[in-house]
């Protein structure tokens, strides 16, 4: 504290009015952190700590030539949901963001986007990487049991991952959003549990060699999907 003579004016005015410019300080400190709190909650998922859609908007709204998108699902959710009950299910889909968390690169930015999916964007991150880190993420799920309250007390799981290769300058984040989306799918149906990759110059030459509108796109969208299915039984 300010030092003065004890019976000076300085050291009344100290005693007047310090006491309240501390209180005011506090206040003001403990706002700017209730204010820190409210936007980390908004942005983080509750369940698993993971960040949450939001936070991933606009990641995915960030990204750049080069950067690879993983979409990531975990395998019978509603099964398992229906049999174990939803408190374990919960206690599923936290176990699974640890393990994601732990297993991706520190670049990496991972978030839940929604039930039992999550998106991962990969900075500066080619397929054939992405397809290296997804694999390692795809056995670490499927040989980590999670442990559960009811008999036998602990469970199984696994993923599927569906891989958007590195992003072309120009192309938006809904695209490459898409692009993972169909991986996913295809690794869903030729699968589950394994890991689908389609590079980003599969959709983007038949959108290229083949613009169009209407009937016409979901003929050539169903074209792509079929190129999706034959690159994953390759």
């Amino acid at each position: 504290l300010p030092v003065a003579p004890r019976h000076s004016a300085a050291r009344t005015l100290i005693e007047r009015y310090l006491p309240g410019f501390v209180r005011d300080a506090q206040r003001a400190v403990a706002l700017a952190e209730q204010m820190s709190r409210l936007a980390a909650d908004a942005s983080i998922d509750a369940l698993t700590s993971l960040p949450n859609k939001r936070f991933l908007g606009r990641s995915l709204g960030r990204l750049r030539a080069g950067d690879t998108v993983i979409m990531i699902d975990l395998d019978h959710f509603k099964a398992l949901n229906d049999t174990l009950g939803h408190p374990e299910g919960d206690r599923v889909l936290r176990a699974l963001g640890l393990t994601i968390a732990s297993t991706l690169r520190v670049t990496d930015r991972a978030g839940r986007y929604g039930g039992e999916e999550f998106v991962v964007v990969m900075p500066d991150t080619d397929v054939s990487q992405a397809f290296t880190i997804a694999e390692r993420l795809r056995q670490s799920v499927e040989s980590n049991p999670i442990p559960i309250s009811r008999p036998p007390g602990h469970i199984n799981i696994t993923i599927s991952i569906g891989i958007a290769g590195s992003v072309e300058s120009g192309v938006t984040a809904d695209a490459v959003l898409h692009r993972a989306s169909q991986a996913l799918f295809s690794a869903k149906r030729t699968g589950p549990h394994r890991v689908v990759a389609v590079p980003a110059r599969a959709g983007e030459a038949l959108r290229k060699l083949f613009p169009c509108s209407g009937r016409a796109r979901s003929a050539r969208d169903a074209t792509q999907r079929t190129l999706v299915r034959y690159m994953s039984l390759r």
